[in-house]
């Protein structure tokens, strides 16, 4: 599945450049407050940095590290009624939702468990690595979208902190200056609105506090019924970097990173497949080489023209069955997106690939479709049918979906197809992403191990 640039790659003609735009409809409209300046704090890194190219092993504790600590996660596969597919914080335009040709089972939200406050209060989240921002519904909130969820009660919480709006919030990496006066947030997320003020409390992961931060959050009162009360969890928790964060303080990663809550300032994703039988895992502050089968990782470093915080890096081609497409001949730019259940990109490049691909909603020849690649420097990143095409009794039906949004930076999403077939690290400290196929208990192929299907 992982190959090397070992072999000649053929070419594929290719029919047009790609025009990758990030659909990120991020708009803050921000009414309010006193005046306030913010002066970002240089946070302590802390933790084992690991280069490219060289074999990551299990984090050593020292005695400077003593109060600093790794944490896994359990997390459960939610399915929800919604008709469309929800990307990251919905970030991705409610019109090209409307393909039938994505259309099939109800898509699935991986889902955990924060504590908010003291006493805490537990919240089921998604963990999305395409946002930066920290999101509950508020007690004070009537919407249906809002009741039909858990909402988080600042009113009872003793470590809660009122705080003033910042008024030069970052959306989409660029900081955008607000008017005074006014009193709430409210973030555009194309296909539904939320209206809030923000605070700062304390957020925990586990149960027994292994590794919290006070961080800034975004407390809703005002959500919109579509798409926020069909949604299978109660607030996101955003793993973005900070420029994907209104304002730094906002930014739950970073605020680890100042407390030294972590042996390790790095996260890393395992989803399982069917047949796993156990739950996909985030892990916080280590790295569990139990779950991928190579003895190292390949390391990807973030692209240093990225402004919007995301976990976002060169990607070179795409391959059809080992052929390239040439569909980056200017360069494609991919941020890895714990958030989306897809793989998404501008129409002129997944429709490109659906061409190349053929997937047929009939099955007829599913048993014959390409691997799919993404070429990375000198590696390729091949998944399987089974990843990128979700086969039921009624039809396939391709995990892709295409999207053009005026005005945004080229972008393409690698979601859930990508993620279970690939363990992936993010490291904010080197600011690189660790990428290893992924361990399971049974390949995609009848009669294969996991392991087998790596070597090829």
């Amino acid at each position: 599945m992982l190959q090397r640039k070992a072999m000649r790659l053929d070419s594929m003609s290719w029919f047009g450049t790609p025009r990758c735009v990030f659909a990120a409809m991020l708009a803050a409209i921000v009414t309010n407050t006193s005046a306030i300046q913010h002066t970002d704090q240089q946070h302590a890194k802390t933790g084992s940095r690991v280069l490219p190219g060289a074999t990551n092993s299990t984090f050593r504790l020292t005695k400077a590290h003593m109060q600093q600590h790794v944490l896994r996660i359990r997390l459960r596969s939610r399915a929800s009624n919604i008709r469309k597919l929800p990307q990251s914080l919905l970030q991705l335009g409610a019109a090209a939702a409307e393909n039938p040709a994505i259309r099939g089972p109800p898509p699935e939200s991986i889902v955990g468990t924060v504590y908010v406050g003291m006493p805490p209060q537990e919240l089921s989240v998604i963990f999305d690595s395409g946002s930066g921002n920290v999101v509950f519904p508020s007690k004070l909130c009537n919407s249906m979208a809002c009741i039909s969820h858990r909402s988080y009660d600042s009113s009872v919480s003793a470590t809660r902190l009122s705080i003033a709006t910042p008024l030069r919030p970052r959306i989409n990496g660029v900081e955008t200056v607000i008017p005074a006066g006014a009193q709430s947030l409210q973030l555009s997320f194309a296909t539904g609105t939320m209206a809030g003020v923000v605070v700062q409390d304390k957020v925990c992961l586990g149960a027994d506090e292994t590794i919290c931060s006070t961080t800034g959050l975004i407390e809703a009162t005002k959500m919109s019924d579509e798409p926020f009360s069909l949604l299978p969890f109660d607030g996101i928790l955003g793993l973005g970097l900070p420029n994907a964060s209104i304002s730094r303080n906002f930014n739950f990663l970073d605020n680890l990173a100042g407390v030294q809550a972590m042996a390790s300032n790095r996260f890393a994703v395992w989803l399982a497949i069917e047949g796993d039988d156990e739950d996909s895992e985030i892990t916080f502050g280590e790295i569990s080489e139990a779950r991928f089968e190579s003895s190292d990782l390949i390391w990807l470093q973030l692209s240093s023209t990225s402004t919007m915080g995301l976990w976002q890096t060169s990607m070179n081609d795409v391959a059809i069955g080992m052929v390239k497409m040439h569909l980056c001949k200017h360069g494609c730019q991919v941020a890895f997106d714990t958030g989306s259940g897809v793989i998404a990109g501008p129409s002129i490049f997944i429709n490109a690939v659906l061409a190349g691909l053929n997937v047929m909603v009939d099955c007829a020849n599913f048993d014959s479709l390409p691997t799919l690649g993404f070429v990375f420097g000198s590696t390729i990143f091949n998944i399987d049918p089974a990843d990128y095409v979700r086969k039921t009794t009624s039809g396939c039906y391709h995990q892709f979906l295409a999207y053009d949004l005026p005005h945004s930076t080229p972008l393409v999403l690698l979601g859930a197809p990508f993620l279970r077939r690939y363990y992936t690290v993010y490291d904010s400290t080197s600011l690189q992403i660790g990428v290893a196929f992924s361990k399971h208990k049974a390949s995609t192929k009848p009669g294969e191990t996991s392991a087998e299907a790596a070597t090829r």
